[in-house]
């Protein structure tokens, strides 16, 4: 064989050899390169998961916030409306004791008055009708307090089931409601709340409809009339598979 032939033949080898070198680093470079693309994808996910958590997690601290908030406020509004109850009540004793006293002085009167005389007389009809309108006009007074009173221990009640019902303290919050129908039963919106509550969370259907018609007896012209007499129809439909169900 010639020089320039083995020449040759040695420069193809060379060329093959290389050749297949350089398609073995092209090959790696494209596996390392996908790699990365996967591995910044990966830690690109986990940037966005941690992220959606933080935000949430923000989210559920400021509920909670607000939710204290909220329950310190309804308390010290009931604060405030066991002052005023006092006052009120206070007022009403010093009513009663001049309806008290008015009667004395009338009971005197009537005992003196055969023993006057005519101009005298005349005196003592005069305060006697004066002490009866005062009567009249303090237990007007006394009505309207007790009135408002009333009003007032009913709101502390239902406010009271309010912040009960944001701390999930649904057995108080029943409680709370009851209290505040006892004392006022033209109060639309505790029976409301119970029936929510019977239907949620105590899951005594026949009752939460009760209410929910107690609801709609006192506020006729509700907004959500409809909504309600739908959660009525089906309770009635839940009442009854249950009520089949037991007989199966």
């Amino acid at each position: 064989m010639s020089l320039n032939k083995i020449i040759l033949a040695i420069l193809i080898i060379l060329f093959i050899i290389l050749g297949v070198g350089i398609s073995f680093s092209l090959l790696e470079k494209k596996k390392i390169e996908k790699q990365l693309l996967q591995e910044i994808e990966i830690s690109k996910k986990m940037r966005d998961e941690i992220d959606k958590l933080q935000m949430e997690n923000k989210k559920l601290e400021e509920e909670n916030e607000k939710l204290r908030s909220d329950i310190v406020s309804y308390l010290s509004f009931n604060d405030k409306l066991k002052d005023e109850n006092e006052r009120l009540k206070k007022e009403i004793e010093k009513f009663q004791k001049e309806i008290k006293d008015s009667k004395k002085k009338i009971k005197s009167l009537e005992n003196l008055r055969e023993k006057r005389e005519t101009g005298e007389r005349k005196k003592e009809k005069e305060d006697k009708k004066e002490a009866y309108s005062k009567i009249d006009e303090l237990k007007k007074k006394i009505k309207y307090l007790e009135e408002k009173l009333k009003k007032e221990k009913a709101l502390y009640c239902y406010n009271l089931g309010v912040a009960y019902t944001k701390a999930k303290l649904y057995k108080e919050a029943m409680e709370a409601y009851k209290k505040s129908l006892e004392i006022n039963k033209e109060n639309p919106e505790a029976s409301y709340n119970l029936g929510l509550l019977y239907e949620k969370f105590k899951k005594d259907f026949l009752k939460a409809i009760h209410y929910y018609r107690k609801y709609l007896e006192l506020k006729p012209n509700a907004d959500d009339k409809e909504i309600v007499e739908d959660k009525i129809h089906s309770l009635l439909s839940k009442q009854l598979q249950s009520q089949l169900q037991s007989l199966e």
